[in-house]
């Protein structure tokens, strides 16, 4: 029934769907075969183009456990190193110190000006892809995980006691 609802979807609007996804373009070479998500790939085509080229983003000192794309081309990436680094085109744009210890992740919030990183230091915080810190929150535990949501000012955390926690941009803590 939840898969008829999605695809009673208008296009443009499961297009949308569609660009959120990171296999977009994996269900665009399958697409033919369903004409509603075959327009809907076609939007999130346009929307998000796909290059085929390789780049490799060297420059961390340790794993890099979390990657995140932002809208403008930017890739965000965190490592045990306790760094993230800011890339453009290939290149380091900036190296944040960011945590005490290890960063496992990092999500960027729709609208790309904003990211967030998390670390098995108990902290999640906020950024500007500028670098600058604009929050930290005291999660309280070990964090391994992030997602933002798509409303852009709430974000989730995944910590090692088995716990999810809901918070705002502003500092909230929404729902644990």
């Amino acid at each position: 029934a939840a898969a008829r609802l999605l695809l009673e979807l208008p296009a443009d609007v499961l297009g949308l769907v569609l660009y959120q996804l990171t296999l977009a373009h994996d269900i665009a070479a399958v697409a033919p075969t369903c004409r509603l998500l075959c327009d809907a790939a076609k939007i999130a085509l346009k929307l998000r183009p796909f290059s085929g080229e390789v780049v490799t983003l060297a420059g961390h000192t340790g794993v890099v456990p979390g990657v995140a794309a932002a809208s403008d081309g930017r890739i965000i990436t965190g490592s045990y190193d306790r760094t993230v680094k800011v890339w453009r085109d290939g290149a380091c744009e900036r190296t944040i110190q960011a945590h005490t210890r290890k960063v496992m992740a990092v999500a960027v919030l729709p609208g790309g000006a904003r990211f967030v990183s998390v670390s098995d230091d108990g902290t999640a915080k906020l950024w500007t892809l500028d670098g600058a810190l604009e929050r930290t929150f005291e999660v309280g535990g070990w964090v391994l995980c992030v997602a933002a949501l798509p409303d852009g000012v709430h974000f989730v955390a995944g910590l090692n006691n088995h716990q999810v926690k809901l918070f705002h941009v502003d500092g909230t803590l929404v729902h644990t």
